[in-house]
Order: structure tokens, then sequence, then C-alpha cells
């Protein structure tokens, strides 16, 4: 599945720095999902190293529960913001998994 977005947004906690929460966007800057997101400091390893190297940014931990599903964003454009698409890999029942908010939004917009 294949979603265009407008930009991920992260609301990351000034104490822990760590993201707490993640608001996904669409092409018209409306709130279609969002979903508790943690260990930023992996995560902007992985976008450095993905900028550095021209290459899609992998998350493969969006959430603890999350099964054999990976996240692709690109390009990576700010400490706290993606702008581009990403692409949901999995079943239908494991995309589930990621979130209750992330999956309603997604599954009434799955392409099949």
């Amino acid at each position: 599945m294949i979603l265009d977005v407008n930009f991920i947004q992260f609301l990351i906690d000034d104490y822990s720095k760590e993201t707490i929460k993640i608001f996904v966007f669409d092409k018209y800057n409306t709130l279609i999902a969002s979903t508790w997101y943690s260990d930023l400091d992996k995560y902007l390893n992985l976008a450095k190293y993905s900028i550095n190297n021209n290459k899609p940014i992998v998350v493969e931990d969006i959430d603890s529960k999350l099964a054999n599903s990976s996240i692709f964003a690109l390009p990576f454009s700010s400490s706290n913001k993606i702008e581009g698409t990403i692409i949901i890999e999995g079943e239908k029942e494991e995309i589930s998994t990621i979130g209750y908010a992330l999956k309603q939004s997604f599954e009434s917009i799955m392409l099949y």
C-alpha cells in the first residue's frame, strides 16, 4: 500500500528528547493519522544515514506490536518533519497492528 502524504510531524518530549507522538498529514494538510512513537535517536541516525547515502528512510518499529511491516519515507527535511511518500508493507492484519488511529485511517483509504 502506498499513501501520498504532505508531511509527517513528530511531537518531541523536551525532557526525554524522544518522540512521543507521530502525526500524518495528507496533501491538503489534513490530519489523517496519529500514533505513539519512541526511540528518536535510532530514527534520526537512520535519517542521517539515508540522507548521506540518498536512500529511503526505513522505520522498522513504529509500534512495539508491529509485525512484519515497515514504514519508508523520503526525503527527511528537518529534525521533526518528513515530506514525501510512505509505503507500508504487509498484510492487512499486520498493518492493523501499527496502532488504532493509524489503523483506522489507513484502512479507510487502503488501495486494493
